[in-house]
């Protein structure tokens, strides 16, 4: 019986070793394939939800928000700064979504730096801005001069810089949704870019969505609220956050700008 028994193991073994060798080779090369696959098509649908949803990387082309933010900053974007949803285009493809898909949690505040669509214009083209009014602020506009709440904002005194309409004095309430709106030939250049502006006519209209005045910190060189008229809500895709890259001219060509790389925007 002993005999036997270690006649059995011994078969048993030498069956073991001698036939599933070759089929587990074959099958070697596909399943690595496939796992691959499947973790590249993870990684792609990753970033995809996190570029439409999450975050964004804008390429700051001006100085307009110098020194905050120069001319060949890369910055990092927060898209969940005012909202959860979808964006309004979507990433890599001319698309763009009903601005219904977005749930708003909060307001944009004066003083917040925004990535944003000009409205009516480029919505392709993204711009830095600052807020420097909300809703509900009175705005005024006298030639080159910015007043807001009877404060004045901005200043300037540099008849070559076309900083603003210069159409003369115009005074507006900055509207909140659901807002009356009365408008006239005297301030129908800062409602034109508006969602509710039809035409210079109009007399009453309701607004649509909260709207913003903004402005770049450098307003020389800043196009913006003064030629663009008051921005929706729907058009202010978040805040930057940090510039994670940042170079510059010099003598010798491109320079990486190691002091501005890591910075906070504020």
């Amino acid at each position: 019986m002993k005999k036997d028994y270690e006649e059995y193991d011994e078969f048993d073994d030498e069956d073991d070793l001698g036939g599933d060798e070759p089929e587990e080779e074959e099958l070697y090369e596909p399943r690595r394939f496939r796992a691959v696959f499947q973790i590249a098509l993870i990684i792609l649908i990753s970033i995809f939800i996190l570029k439409s949803c999450a975050i964004d990387f804008v390429h700051i082309s001006a100085n307009s928000m110098s020194p905050v933010l120069k001319a060949d900053d890369y910055v990092l974007v927060s898209r969940l700064s005012y909202f959860f949803g979808l964006p309004g285009r979507i990433p890599f493809f001319n698309f763009r979504l009903p601005d219904n898909l977005k749930l708003f949690y909060k307001s944009p505040s004066v003083g917040d730096v925004v990535i944003l669509r000009m409205p009516r214009v480029d919505e392709n083209k993204r711009y830095a801005k600052r807020i420097i009014a909300g809703p509900g602020d009175v705005v005024e506009v006298r030639g080159d001069n910015v007043v807001i709440n009877d404060k004045k904002i901005i200043e300037s005194n540099d008849s070559d810089i076309a900083a603003c309409d210069t159409r003369g004095k115009t005074r507006i309430i900055i509207p909140a949704k659901g807002d009356t709106v009365r408008i006239t030939p005297s301030n129908a250049h800062i409602y034109q870019n508006a969602e509710f502006y039809i035409n210079a006519t109009q007399t009453l209209v309701i607004a649509d969505q909260d709207y913003y005045f903004v402005a770049g910190d450098n307003r020389a060189l800043s196009l913006d609220s003064r030629q663009w008229g008051i921005v929706p809500r729907n058009n202010i895709i978040g805040r930057p956050l940090l510039i994670y890259w940042s170079s510059y001219n010099s003598i010798d060509g491109r320079e990486i700008d190691f002091n501005r790389i890591g910075t906070w925007v504020e």
